[in-house]
């Protein structure tokens, strides 16, 4: 009990000014500007939303709480929080569809062996399928919507538009080898991603690929 009334004596001591809060969202966000951007699995964004949420926690309690208590200038029920889903693992992609609710096939055409799949559903409107060999890794994502759902936010040498099929895909690499493409398609947005670039061609059968097996399943 001396230890519980000492540890709350101590937060009511604790304020976290606004010169504070700016230092530690500054600091935060110069660390993240020297990281190179990447392509993010569901399973890293889970740990990482884990992180930041504790984070928030603590700033939201130095700073917008005292605002509500002290200042009146926000009401707890003008506070609106964005949805976060629940991960949910498959064991296929059977049941990969079932949580999605809309069609997913395997990717056909893979440039390099793979030794392991993993099926993943965001909870909200992501579905993803990850290949990983010893050699390269690939993931396909289809959501529900018109935005970039690839996770990858690198610049890229080279950025152009290919037509496959009556699709119209974006593909971007380095140096004649492509390690993305996305495109959207009657509603859903796609995206393929790869830790090694490929050549345009193997890309374009991979994105061909994709976009028979799900025309045929819908």
């Amino acid at each position: 009990m001396i230890l519980s009334r000492s540890y709350h004596e101590i937060m009511e001591k604790i304020e976290v000014t606004e010169e504070m809060r700016s230092r530690i969202l500054s600091n935060v966000a110069s660390k993240t500007e020297e990281r190179p951007a990447k392509i993010i699995p569901f399973r890293r964004v889970r740990k990482i939303a884990t992180i930041a949420a504790c984070l928030a926690l603590l700033l939201l309690s130095g700073t917008v709480l005292k605002q509500v208590v002290h200042l009146g200038k926000t009401q707890p029920e003008e506070m609106i929080l964005s949805p976060v889903g629940t991960m949910v693992e498959c064991s296929s992609v059977k049941e990969l569809t079932e949580n999605a609710g809309f069609s997913m096939e395997e990717v056909m055409n893979l440039p390099f062996d793979a030794d392991s799949v993993s099926y993943t559903w965001d909870g909200l409107s992501v579905a993803e399928i990850m290949y990983t060999g010893s050699e390269n890794s690939l993931i396909y994502r289809k959501g529900v919507g018109t935005e970039d759902i690839s996770g990858d936010y690198s610049e890229y040498e080279q950025v152009r538009k290919d037509s496959v099929g009556d699709i119209s895909v974006t593909v971007k690499g380095n140096q004649n080898l492509y390690v993305l493409a996305t495109w959207c398609r009657d509603g859903y947005s796609y995206a393929i991603s790869l830790e090694q670039g490929i050549a345009l061609e193997d890309m374009r059968s991979l994105v061909e690929g994709v976009s028979k097996s799900d025309h045929h399943s819908n």
